[in-house]
């Protein structure tokens, strides 16, 4: 009979599959929080160095990022954050943030200024860069109960 192994000295293997998609959502998350600290940081510089370049709502929905990065960060790092009521009233909140995003007063302003198309870009932009994390956030918050438990 073949001595059995050392406590630590052997641990199953990943599928190859979910190690490249865990390590993507790592990137991924990684990467919104700088793209979220260098938007805040410039919608924060333009609106006190010439006030009414933004809005309210640009302040708000840049502040809204970083409510919701630690639960992109729980959700990429299979770690539960906080606790999950509260991200299942979050997620509702960020959903309908991003819808009233769509139609804010900025990107408005934008159609006026620079056309349709424009303003057409920007949203399409912005969804392909927030949509995939909202999926994750709104998984993470209705159904990861392997992480809650």
């Amino acid at each position: 009979m073949p001595p059995l192994p050392q406590r630590g000295s052997w641990t199953p293997r990943r599928p190859l599959v979910y190690s490249r998609a865990a390590m993507l959502w790592k990137i991924y998350a990684w990467s919104m929080l700088v793209l979220a600290v260098i938007t805040l940081a410039g919608r924060a510089m333009m609106h006190f160095k010439r006030p009414g370049s933004t809005n309210r709502w640009d302040l708000i929905e840049a502040m809204l990022n970083f409510v919701l990065l630690p639960a992109l960060f729980g959700f990429a790092y299979r770690r539960p954050v906080l606790f999950r009521l509260f991200w299942q009233v979050c997620v509702p909140l960020a959903w309908a943030a991003i819808v009233f995003g769509i139609f804010s007063p900025t990107h408005r302003k934008l159609a006026r200024e620079k056309g349709v198309p424009a303003a057409l870009a920007a949203v399409l932009g912005s969804a392909a860069l927030n949509l995939p994390g909202m999926w994750a956030i709104t998984l993470y918050a209705y159904s990861s109960s392997g992480i809650w438990n």
